[in-house]
């Protein structure tokens, strides 16, 4: 918040996928601050369930999610830690908020770490 960078590109996997979600709507929030363009996440360590209109209103680009329901880490660990919350990386966001972008990889990611090398960001 304190940069004169005027905009930055974030991508975050797993649970630093949640921490640049968090960062850029915290960001949004500051007048005069640094905005958010693009965010990438893949993998992402954050439920699906929610209000994403915070996340949608913080980037001047897009939100892009890249999900994969081959994802065993979210599907099983997230679920029994988050008390069956559905991670947004196994499932996808599923909002209909225009800046939020969800990609299904699964036909190229089988696990929580083969995001990197076979995943290309748009």
């Amino acid at each position: 918040a304190r940069t004169e960078i005027p905009s930055y590109h974030l991508v975050g996997h797993s649970l630093g996928a949640r921490v640049m979600i968090t960062a850029a709507e915290t960001l949004s929030t500051q007048q005069g601050g640094p905005r958010i363009d693009t965010i990438h996440v893949v993998g992402a360590a954050i439920g699906r369930k929610g209000d994403w209109r915070k996340l949608n209103d913080a980037v001047s680009n897009k939100v892009h999610n890249y999900f994969s329901s081959n994802d065993k880490v979210l599907r099983y660990a997230y679920a029994a830690a988050q008390g069956g919350s559905v991670a947004a990386g196994y499932a996808g966001f599923g909002t209909s908020y225009p800046n939020i972008i969800d990609h299904d990889v699964s036909n190229c990611v089988d696990g929580h770490s083969e995001y990197f090398g076979k995943v290309t960001p748009v």
